[in-house]
């Protein structure tokens, strides 16, 4: 699957409620549910490594990794996503990063609860 809405980018700012997860009316238009996902433009490239502030990536609680991708291809990790509410991993879910070369792929669960959505960056 492919995270490239537009709205998921840490540089939108909005007050949208949208989620990653099946949740009628509030599903984020690009989350197909549990799986392997690239992101790709205009959402970014990667997952931020950082806590982008409340309010952005077209949500509430924004979706960041708490650690660092894998740095060599065909290298697999588990890391944990955090959700950020006022500057705190509010809410936390497992997610595997694979080294494809030029670009990870995501195996992402649904969030943990609506007003929390997966963020994109071009910088880690």
């Amino acid at each position: 699957h492919i995270l490239d809405d537009s709205t998921r980018s840490v540089h939108h700012y909005s007050t949208y409620d949208n989620c990653d997860a099946n949740q009628l009316g509030v599903q984020s238009p690009d989350w197909k549910g549990e799986g392997w996902y690239r992101v790709m433009p205009p959402a970014g490239n990667f997952i931020p490594e950082w806590a982008p502030q409340t309010g952005l990536c077209g949500t509430w609680s924004t979706g960041w990794i708490s650690g660092k991708h894998p740095g060599k291809p065909g290298e697999n990790v588990t890391r944990t996503v955090c959700f950020n509410w006022n500057s705190e991993c509010q809410s936390r879910e497992r997610a595997q990063i694979l080294h494809c070369g030029d670009y990870y792929l995501y195996y992402l669960r649904e969030a943990p609860g609506c007003n929390l959505r997966y963020c994109g960056t071009d910088t880690r």
